[in-house]
């Protein structure tokens, strides 16, 4: 009788024949979590920036609102150019330097509310345009650090807006020599050619900082307009006190007197003891800026996009 072979004899049983198999182990985590940590596509301040610039530079309400500030408000003063130019009583008045200053501080500083409205107007809109189309949630999540997109943000509409001032300034100018009135290279007028573009410049941050806090379009627009324009409301209050101390510091009076040397004082002498010296001027509006855009950031930081 055959006796079975040795391969077909039982085996004895393996527990780890009936075990699934160890699952793979994950590799160790890395301290990149993804390629975007790699330094090549990091976060940092000037990519924030640049980011900034290019939405502020291709938004199509801020290139109309920019275009049109500068046509209207260059237009004006080539007409108020035009008539120093051509009215001979001035000059049987004035000097011929003393024409020249007003003829420029007239063309610059009398058309400046209404250069403002444009600057206020993109300010808002470099912030409100996001909330309205609803990329805001986007632009704080491809950057953790809020104060850094704050920052960022807030020196590509500065040096927008400078930008801007400085094109109106020089068109002004431009006209001022085409009308042959020419352009005062005085030392009272060279403090105000200094500052205007970052007078300007400052008022577009300002109502960044509003747009900031309201993220409305419409709502910053018409509060910052409301806050420049308060004085005027204010000078109403029958205190001496407010009518003579308090309203020399509201940003109507600021930003005029930031712009006035004390040589051209002559020029609005109907509210000349308004207004602040030159540098007081200045700072007190600068002061305006820095507590707006304080106020944007402090709601942009703890609100939900």
């Amino acid at each position: 009788m055959n006796t079975p072979s040795a391969a077909a004899a039982p085996q004895p049983f393996s527990s780890s024949a009936s075990q699934p198999a160890p699952a793979s182990q994950p590799a160790p985590v890395s301290h990149r979590l993804s390629r975007f940590a790699d330094p090549a596509y990091r976060v940092t301040f000037w990519r924030s920036f640049l980011s900034s610039w290019y939405k502020i530079t291709h938004t199509g309400s801020i290139r109309w609102v920019t275009v049109c500030g500068v046509v209207v408000t260059v237009l004006f003063a080539a007409i108020i150019t035009f008539s120093f130019a051509t009215l001979d009583e001035m000059g049987a008045i004035l000097s011929p330097s003393k024409l020249q200053i007003t003829a420029n501080y007239v063309a610059l500083v009398g058309m400046m509310v209404l250069a403002m409205l444009f600057f206020l107007a993109f300010g808002a809109l470099s912030v409100t345009n996001e909330y309205s189309v609803g990329t805001m949630r986007i632009t704080a999540l491809a950057d953790a650090s809020r104060i850094r997109e704050f920052l960022g943000r807030g020196l590509a509409i500065w040096l927008y807006a400078l930008v801007v001032g400085i094109v109106v300034l020089l068109a002004t100018l431009l006209c001022l020599a085409l009308f042959g009135v020419g352009f005062s290279t005085s030392g009272p007028m060279l403090s105000v050619y200094l500052l205007y573009a970052p007078v300007l410049a400052c008022s577009s941050l300002l109502a960044m900082g509003v747009g900031y806090a309201l993220r409305s379009s419409a709502g910053a627009i018409v509060l910052t307009v409301a806050v420049i324009l308060l004085g005027d409301l204010v000078r109403l209050i029958p205190i001496k006190f407010v009518q003579e101390q308090l309203v020399q510091f509201l940003p109507h009076a600021a930003f005029p007197a930031a712009l006035t040397p004390e040589e051209t004082r002559h020029i609005v002498m109907d509210v000349t003891d308004q207004y602040l010296p030159q540098w007081a001027g200045f700072l007190v509006f600068l002061a305006w800026t820095i507590g707006a855009c304080a106020i944007g950031f402090a709601k942009y930081r703890k609100s939900d996009v």
